[in-house]
């Protein structure tokens, strides 16, 4: 009887990952209309969604968020700049194997205190070599867990992105 008493004394712990519902804040006009869906995961420890922005009255002024939330404890093991550096590096290299040409890059500070690198790419019509596009890439760490990309055809909205997001639980 003594040992049963006595294993309820033991407590053990580990930890875990849970996913928890959130809100994401963005300063804008009225006149943008955003709209979200789920990223198909593929099981190898991350869930992702994507946001996409558009504004009602001028056609070509959109944006892209996509989340990434990693939902594996290895990531605890590996440097977050680390993370983001990777992330930039494959996102930006994506754009330039397309033949995207890097055009501008500035700094911008987020609401996490980073300091947040915005690169405009002149990205070619596979269709039409005489014509091109104008996107604004950038990438921010929420937390450890949670990393964003931004690709946006409007400078003006990459700004207002970069400078308002805030995630609320």
């Amino acid at each position: 009887m003594l040992m049963f008493l006595l294993a309820g004394c033991n407590a053990s712990e580990t930890p875990i990952l849970t996913v928890t519902a959130a809100n994401l804040s963005l300063n804008l006009t009225p006149n943008y209309n955003i709209s979200s869906a789920p990223i198909a995961s593929t099981g190898d420890g991350y869930v992702g969604q994507a946001i996409v922005i558009n504004n009602t009255e001028k056609m070509n002024d959109s944006a892209m968020i996509s989340i990434l939330s990693f939902s594996d404890m290895s990531v605890l093991e590996l440097d977050s700049d680390e993370i983001l550096a990777f992330m930039d590096n494959m996102l930006f290299g994506m754009f330039r194997l397309a033949g995207a040409d890097e055009v501008e890059t500035y700094n911008l500070s987020s609401n996490y205190n980073q300091n947040v690198t915005v690169r405009a790419f002149n990205i070619p019509d596979p269709e039409d070599t005489t014509s091109s596009d104008l996107a604004y890439i950038t990438s921010l760490r929420l937390d450890q867990f949670n990393y964003l990309y931004i690709i946006s055809s409007d400078r003006n909205l990459t700004n207002s992105i970069v400078e308002s997001l805030v995630l609320l639980e």
